[in-house]
């Protein structure tokens, strides 16, 4: 590469510069435009063959429509092919209709995301209760589909599962003290939501550790069947007790710990869509 070549280089290396620091991110449907490779290093260093610059962006803003690199005008084949790639690389159609729906879409669930959430945890603790009741009410194929569902997830050993209508619910004592629990604490948390703040996470591990003790040293003994956990396992036992309350205290890491974090980020992250610093 001869001198006046290698001067043109340094000078597009320079220029490059101005629009290299970059902060961050593309996100969902609208692809933010930020050249944060460092081009020359690829086209100059790797293909000694310098690119044209177009209008490149500072920081992170997206710029709909515009094109960030053009093809060298130098004798350069690969130059021009890589270019091309990067072209289709680094460009996007950021005002396309699907992109901005996706964002929306988003948004909308950021905001209401604790809806969202109790609402699935309703459906999940509520499904296995429905299951005997179908089976009692004229419905066996429907209660058992309910509770194929469910097989998977729990172990539904009958003896430390409820009882309703007659029949099995659909999962163990365990279960329904955690899922329920989470019903419970994210309706709750609607209405305290402006006054809780996160707990640590030392906080969290504490509220779990029984859980995980009670739940493991059962898989063990059940495993290896060392008797470790003997004695009934009806309701009203101590057995149950114990399930009951490790599983709810379980649920109550999730409202102290988790839930107030997502309350926070989540609705921020909304707000940040759909600005034209994140491209919405």
């Amino acid at each position: 590469m001869n001198s006046s070549f290698a001067g043109k280089v340094t000078q597009r290396q320079a220029s490059y510069k101005q629009f290299i620091p970059c902060s961050h991110f593309a996100t969902f449907g609208s692809l933010r435009l930020c050249a944060c490779v460092r081009i020359e290093d690829i086209l100059s260093s790797a293909l000694q063959c310098p690119p044209r610059v177009a209008q490149a962006p500072k920081g992170c803003k997206r710029m709909p429509g515009a094109t960030l690199l053009r093809p060298t005008t130098a004798s350069c084949g690969a130059g021009r092919a890589w270019s091309a790639i990067m072209i289709r690389v680094m460009n996007t159609n950021a005002s396309s209709h699907s992109a901005t729906r996706l964002d929306q879409a988003v948004a909308w669930t950021f905001r209401r995301w604790l809806l969202i959430t109790n609402g699935l945890f309703g459906v999940y603790a509520g499904l296995p209760w429905l299951s005997p009741w179908l089976k009692a009410n004229g419905h066996p194929l429907a209660g058992e589909i309910i509770f194929r569902i469910y097989t998977p997830l729990c172990h539904q050993r009958p003896e430390r599962s409820f009882c309703f209508c007659g029949y099995q619910v659909a999962f163990c004592h365990r279960c329904t003290a955690f899922y329920g629990g989470l019903f419970v604490a994210g309706v709750l948390f609607s209405f305290v939501r402006r006054w809780i703040r996160p707990a640590s996470l030392r906080v969290g591990a504490f509220l779990l550790l029984p859980m995980a003790l009670d739940a493991g040293s059962h898989m063990v003994n059940d495993i290896l069947n060392l008797g470790w956990r003997g004695g009934s396992d009806d309701v009203g036992s101590l057995n149950f007790w114990l399930r009951m309350i490790t599983g709810t205290l379980a649920a109550l890491a999730m409202l102290l710990v988790v839930y107030p974090r997502l309350d926070r980020e989540l609705p921020t992250q909304a707000l940040l869509i759909g600005t034209p610093e994140s491209g919405g």
